[in-house]
């Protein structure tokens, strides 16, 4: 199921729907917290949003839990 929903907040990112993508990925998160890459694109959804603070966070969860690229837009707008 969170499959379904994480690929559907790819889908409304890619078509700049950054609040309903935030959503999604929010969700995927509460149903499996180990998924790294529902952290980083929410991260990114965030970052869209204009909110730097969440994206951060995001990014770091994604990172600790191995995402590579988080850690790259972590590095980036942590400073």
């Amino acid at each position: 199921m969170q499959n379904y929903i994480f690929f559907r907040g790819k889908a409304y990112l890619e078509i700049g729907d950054y609040i309903i993508a935030k959503r999604d990925f929010s969700t995927v998160t509460v149903l499996d917290p180990l998924f790294p890459d529902a952290y980083y694109f929410r991260g990114l959804a965030n970052l869209y949003l204009g909110d730097k603070k969440s994206a951060i966070e995001d990014f770091k969860m994604a990172t600790s839990l191995g995402d590579t690229l988080a850690e790259s837009f972590l590095l980036k707008y942590s400073n």
